[in-house]
């Protein structure tokens, strides 16, 4: 018996190969996915001013002064900030100030130039001049949550940002800030 031979139409084959020699040649360039972050390291050091909503009681609103540093490779962001929340009104009993410094880590956006950060971490809240009955300093230590959410605009090694940030924890420790900053440093390219 002999084996029979499988045929392909002439027609069949014109019709899969003709549009492969008909697609006009255009070069691919390997092109990152619609999203994907730049891939290089990137740091910069940033300075914030603005105000800060407290949950003290009458619920004042203080002066924020805030920076850091944030370190990235792609889309993975790791930031270190300080914050210090002062009255800026002086009176005779002016509510204390509070200190706090966070570790947070989170993503960004994929632009170099126009980005947006969003990030999460630990804090480590302290209420400044506080005073015990007997008049001794005792600073009130607390651990909570933090936040940072911010927007970036930056030109070769220098940048301006526009910020959310602020501490989750117990009454005692909790604020929100929005601040504009200034940036120096190594944004990534593009």
């Amino acid at each position: 018996m002999r084996p029979r031979r499988f045929r392909i139409p002439r027609a069949s084959t014109l019709c899969l190969f003709l549009p492969l020699v008909a697609a006009p040649y255009r070069r691919t360039d390997a092109q990152p996915a619609i999203g994907a972050a730049p891939t290089d390291w990137s740091a910069w050091a940033f300075g914030r001013l603005g105000p800060a909503k407290t949950s003290l009681p009458g619920s004042p609103i203080f002066g924020s002064l805030g920076g850091g540093v944030v370190v990235s490779r792609g889309a993975m962001v790791g930031m270190f900030r300080v914050t210090d929340n002062e009255s800026t009104v002086r009176e005779d009993n002016s509510p204390p100030g509070e200190q706090d410094y966070a570790v947070l880590a989170g993503a960004r956006s994929r632009n170099a130039h126009f980005f947006v950060i969003g990030a999460a971490g630990l804090a480590q809240s302290a209420r400044t001049d506080l005073r015990n009955n007997l008049g001794v300093l005792t600073p009130e230590r607390k651990l909570a949550p933090a936040f940072d959410v911010s927007a970036h605009a930056d030109y070769r090694v220098v940048g301006l940002s526009l910020t959310a940030a602020g501490v989750l924890g117990p009454p005692s420790a909790r604020y929100v800030s929005i601040s504009l900053g200034a940036e120096v440093g190594w944004f990534g390219t593009r």
